[in-house]
């Protein structure tokens, strides 16, 4: 009777003598960069209309600053308008936590949580942001197919992502990264306050959205 390969070859099997904490280790990363980028591909299906947000928010928070009601921009107001408008928005995830618990909804709630703290100025906020941004990127990547599966039908995503590009515009002002704009220490910090604002309004109506879904 013919002997299969395996019985025959004396060398023995491969095996794999990786420790189990660096196997899980690279499975971790594996799945986060699988995740990051069927995440990526979500966010550039968004529409078209979600990437020239900022750049409309921008000039017309210019326009505000050197008009007649300039105050509505000006930072004092800003830090009292962003946020009542995050608290909100914390409110609202929280509402739709309980009535549709799952990944989604809890991973919104805790976005919302972290961008109210930061509001509050309060000592370590801002740099307690940032960690815990990442480490709630890095969990949402990570576990991507939870989070995918406990997103209700039809949710607007793009919604989110208009948020965190609002955001992001926002932290060029902060940074100066633009500060080769004309007359941009004028301006500068109402053009800052109105898009990190207005992405605190995008947070708020995707809130809104997971309150009223119940599917």
């Amino acid at each position: 009777m013919d002997r299969t390969a395996s019985e025959t070859d004396p060398r023995p099997a491969p095996v794999d003598r990786r420790p189990a904490s660096t196997a899980r280790a690279l499975g971790l990363v594996r799945a986060i960069a699988r995740g990051g980028f069927e995440a990526g591909r979500i966010a550039l299906r968004s529409p078209a209309w979600i990437w020239v947000v900022p750049f409309l928010v921008v000039p017309v928070s210019i326009a505000l600053h050197y008009s007649p009601i300039a105050v509505v921009v000006s930072k004092p107001v800003q830090e009292i308008i962003a946020p009542t408008v995050i608290a909100t928005a914390t409110a609202l995830a929280a509402l739709a936590f309980r009535r549709r618990p799952g990944a989604w909804a809890g991973w919104l709630l805790a976005l919302c949580v972290s961008l109210f703290a930061r509001e509050l100025h309060l000592p370590g906020t801002n740099l307690g942001f940032y960690i815990v941004f990442v480490i709630l990127v890095l969990w949402a990547c990570a576990n991507f197919d939870r989070v995918h599966a406990s997103l209700p039908s039809g949710a607007p995503v793009h919604l989110l992502v208009a948020a965190l590009w609002l955001y992001l515009a926002s932290k060029a002002f902060d940074r100066n990264y633009v500060a080769a704009l004309p007359a941009y220490w004028v301006w500068h910090d109402a053009a800052e306050e109105t898009l990190e604002t207005v992405g605190h309004i995008f947070t708020a109506w995707l809130t809104l959205d997971a309150v009223r879904r119940r599917e």
